[in-house]
């Protein structure tokens, strides 16, 4: 278990160690001395070169799987056995000596090469390791064996000079075949203690066995010459793929070992295809076919397996991937991973493990094991568990960045937790980082019951998945990043908004004293316009009752002492004179400015008669004449309408001598379906450039605020529109066709 470690990094362990007390190590070594004595005394009885090398030598195969189950400390066995076995066959000593070393170095040396790989256990799962199987184990180390034994069977007499090679072949193709057949049966039911298969898989094995038994009647049966021209025994490969289709690589070794039987039987029988007249000759064909038939489904069911696995692993990054991007957190995430990891490669638990950053330590964040098991015993403790850099498996991996395999967790060490992974029965270990770049974020951790070999296709899977989830994290770091940012920007915006509306309601109340000032001022200059005009009406009535009438009186006064000024001097009489002038004078200008204060004709006569009257008037005070264009139907218009239009004339003519410098200009008035249009041009110099925008009351005359002010009252527009060439004000006032 992951903190059933000591904070010193244990060794690998060797697959060249025998686990467990010295009884048991002896009890072993008796046990497998027994076997091989057994094995080899059925081997020697087919047909030895010499009485000693036999073609078919089944306690090689048995010594390869013993040590590579048990534990390499179980070599004497193998010695002990051959020594025996050779002893009763009749060698001398010395020679039984040499052959036991012989088989003894072969096992031996069989252990080393393929522990340098996957492991003894673990050669049959993948095709190169099945090569490496056939090839170092199988073919390289059975050459001392039938170097050493031919030498001293040579040495003891026993192996006349004549019949050295075809011995040595026997010697080396029995252990070949010994190994090649009879290693991975025995490791494959090692793997397989307990099966439990179903009705329909039970039946379907029957049927297989049933299929084999009687092919195997009708291959390697007494039947005549024509039927075995058809029955090869290659027709024992259509049921070989079955079997390792079906049930895998232990169908497929079992399926092998059951037609070795056979056909080795068979031959010795002298019956089936490979009988021969010498025996030796015949087991000699035999076991090149079944060397062949078993390289090619070891072959093809480590292609199957390999395949398997592939599909495994896709499956369970499939889940992997699923369940992070559908899980919120990783708690809710892990144990789906850590469930189809364990289900789908033989993992017993799983641990998910996340660093504290804040505390500089491993923390338990997830775990998975299958329901109503004492492993829950595990998972409880592992809650209240944290692990420091470099101590136990998990905080090894979280220090050095990387995966680590523990083939036995029953290996001498100082463990943290030896008791309860005693207890749980655990046996190996593994362990994976969970990376972020080259940042480890946590530690995947699996137990299993059973001893595993190291499979580098596994710890891939659990990097990867080590990857997906160190993303995972990221990711999730991230979305909260988001989410505080987001929030934070939420309450900015909440507070803007608030601030926003604090002073819209300030601008709202601020507008609303405005527009009503605006009113007041508008009442203002109306209520002023007004009285302007009432003023001007009353000033112009006083002038012309009043004031005027005095001057005509005086005017008349004047006349009659001039009619009698014959008797004055001169002198008085020039004076008289001058006097009669200035009051005529006089009389006319008060009149003249009467008029121009309020003309009377526009009451009197309407729009178009004033107009006419206030051009001719302007024409003789200034000099510029001015054309008036009206229609000559023009007709009456309400008594404020035509006292505004008036008015913006009178002031528009005022404008043009003061300001435009121009000789002439020109007045057109004219009626409308909506109302009526008034236009003044002239061709003076222009207006700024501000009048022509529309600029505020500091850019605008008294007198253009005044006309603008009087269109506005009506609801009319006004426009100016000032070139080079001169100017033009255009006025427009909607007037109800009942008031025309």
């Amino acid at each position: 278990m992951d903190d059933a470690r000591t904070m010193k990094a244990a060794p690998p362990v060797s697959p060249l160690r025998l686990d467990g007390s010295d009884t048991n190590r002896w009890a072993g070594i008796v046990i497998l001395a027994a076997a091989y004595f057994l094995a080899a005394r059925l081997g020697l009885r087919f047909d030895a070169v010499g009485g000693f090398a036999s073609p078919v030598w089944p306690p090689s195969g048995i010594a390869i799987a013993a040590l590579g189950i048990w534990g390499a400390g179980l070599w004497p066995g193998v010695a002990l056995g051959a020594l025996a076995a050779n002893l009763v066959a009749g060698a001398p000593l010395a020679a039984a000596c040499g052959m036991a070393l012989g088989n003894s170095l072969e096992a031996l040396l069989a252990m080393a090469l393929l522990s340098r790989g996957r492991g003894v256990r673990g050669s049959f799962e993948r095709i190169g390791d099945v090569l490496r199987f056939v090839f170092l184990a199988a073919a390289l180390s059975p050459l001392f064996s039938a170097t050493i034994g031919v030498a001293s069977g040579s040495l003891g007499g026993m192996i006349p000079a004549e019949s050295l090679w075809r011995a040595w072949g026997s010697w080396w193709l029995g252990d070949f075949m010994g190994i090649l057949v009879l290693s991975p049966l025995l490791f494959a039911w090692a793997d397989h203690p307990k099966l439990r298969p179903t009705l329909w898989k039970a039946a379907e094995a029957f049927a297989l066995c049933a299929a084999f038994a009687f092919l195997g009647r009708l291959v390697f049966g007494d039947t005549s010459a024509q039927l075995h021209g058809f029955l090869r025994p290659s027709t024992f490969f259509p049921l070989l793929i079955w079997a390792a289709l079906r049930f895998g690589r232990l169908g497929s070794v079992t399926a092998v070992a059951a037609l070795s039987g056979i056909a080795i039987i068979r031959t010795v029988q002298q019956v089936g295809p490979f009988a021969r007249e010498s025996l030796n000759e015949g087991l000699l064909l035999v076991q090149v076919f079944l060397g062949i038939a078993a390289i090619t489904m070891l072959v093809f069911s480590a292609g199957l397996a390999d395949r398997a696995q592939t599909e495994r692993r896709l499956q369970v990054n499939y889940v992997a991937a699923r369940a992070l991007g559908e899980a919120p957190t990783l708690e809710a995430a892990s144990p789906e991973i850590l469930r189809e990891v364990c289900e789908k490669f033989g993992w017993d638990c799983g641990h998910v493990w996340t660093v504290d950053q804040e505390a500089g330590v491993l923390r338990h964040r997830a775990h998975w094991h299958p329901a109503r098991d004492r492993l829950m015993l595990c998972a409880r403790s592992a809650e209240t568990v944290v692990f420091h850099p470099g101590v136990g498996m998990a905080g090894r991996i979280w220090s050095e960045a990387r995966s680590v395999w523990i083939r036995s967790l029953q290996a001498p060490s100082d463990l943290v937790r030896a008791a309860t992974a005693e207890e749980l029965g655990l046996r190996s270990a593994m362990g994976a980082p969970i990376l972020l770049g080259r940042d480890v974020l946590g530690v995947l951790t699996f137990f299993s019951r059973r001893e595993k070999e190291p499979d580098d296709s596994h710890q891939q899977l659990l990097s990867s998945l080590g990857s997906q989830i160190g993303q995972f994290l990221e990711r999730r770091h991230a979305e909260a990043e988001l989410r505080t940012a987001h929030a934070e920007l939420e309450a900015r915006i909440v507070r803007r908004t608030r601030q926003l509306e604090e002073a819209n309601r300030a601008l709202e109340e601020e507008i609303g004293v405005r527009r009503q000032t605006e009113q007041a001022l508008r009442a203002l200059s109306t209520r002023l316009l007004r009285v302007q005009d009432e003023e001007r009406q009353r000033l112009a009535r006083d002038l012309h009752d009043s004031t005027a009438q005095v001057l005509a009186a005086l005017s008349m006064k004047l006349t009659v002492l001039q009619k009698g000024a014959t008797r004055f001097d001169r002198k008085l009489r020039g004076a008289l004179e001058e006097c009669a002038a200035l009051s005529e004078l006089c009389v006319r200008q008060i009149r003249s400015m009467s008029y121009l204060l309020h003309p009377p004709l526009l009451e009197e006569m309407g729009l178009p008669a004033a107009l006419r009257w206030c051009a001719e008037g302007f024409t003789q005070r200034s000099g510029i004449a001015v054309e008036v264009d009206l229609p000559p139907r023009f007709g009456r218009l309400p008594m404020e309408v035509e006292n505004a239009l008036y008015r913006i004339v009178q002031e528009c003519l005022s404008n043009v001598q003061r300001h435009s410098g121009s000789p002439t200009a020109r007045v057109a008035l004219q009626r409308t379906a909506e109302g009526v249009e008034l236009e003044v041009r002239d061709q003076g110099r222009g207006m700024p450039i501000a009048v022509n925008d529309g600029g505020g009351i500091e850019t605008l005359g008294i007198g253009l605020l005044g006309m603008r002010e009087r269109v506005r009252q009506l609801g009319g527009q006004m426009t100016i529109n000032s070139t080079e060439r001169g100017s033009t004000v255009h006025v427009t006032i909607d007037v109800p066709h009942a008031e025309a």
